[in-house]
């Protein structure tokens, strides 16, 4: 059962994937619609900080699951996983990913996703590795990695090859803004909501 908890720090959301490895299947996606659009209702909250738990920020499609389900469920599944990179896509507060370990397959796009990226310096990995499982990427991923990866080489990585790049490529390769301490990820990913705010 998928657990994400909500929490305030003064006007900053900051939703907590913590569900084990995060993976994505029609109840997680269902609760991570829920929690985004509590936050959307706070008018109080200022910026939305997504991250996970322990060395798992979402290792992306739960196949095991996945593969068990009828073709009416999977569709339901690929409809709703939509309707929430639509939501993040176009939402309305700055949105921040503290990617705190794995970010692969749909944890990728869900950091790709955020306006800011921030990773932890050790064990920060990000990955988009469907290549691997003869997995077609539906078309509005392909354009998320498209529009956010400005390197045809990085995106040749990343989409054709499958690669796991550490956080200081993804740094140097421009996936993510800042990199570092897993014990100050928190810290300054709210700091860089408040100054995207320009606060």
């Amino acid at each position: 059962m998928a657990s994400h908890i909500v929490r305030y720090i003064n006007d900053i959301a900051v939703l907590v994937l913590n569900d084990g490895k995060n993976r994505f299947n029609l109840t997680s996606i269902n609760a991570k619609m829920d929690a985004v659009n509590s936050i959307e209702r706070n008018v109080n909250a200022k910026a939305l900080v997504i991250t996970g738990t322990g060395t798992f920020f979402s290792m992306g499609l739960d196949l095991e699951w996945l593969v068990k389900q009828d073709e009416g469920t999977t569709r339901e599944f690929f409809q709703a996983w939509t309707r929430l990179d639509n939501k993040l896509a176009t939402f309305p507060l700055p949105t921040i990913a503290a990617i705190n370990g794995f970010a692969l397959g749909g944890g990728a796009f869900l950091a790709l996703l955020c306006d800011k990226r921030i990773m932890r310096t050790q064990k920060g990995w990000i990955c988009t590795p469907a290549i691997h499982y003869n997995f077609q990427l539906p078309p509005h991923l392909l354009e998320i990695v498209r529009i956010k990866v400005q390197s045809p080489k990085v995106l040749r990585d990343l989409v054709l090859f499958g690669n796991e790049i550490n956080a200081v490529d993804a740094l140097n390769a421009g996936l993510v803004d800042e990199i570092v301490d897993e014990s100050l990820l928190l810290q300054k990913a709210r700091q860089m909501a408040t100054d995207t705010l320009g606060e």
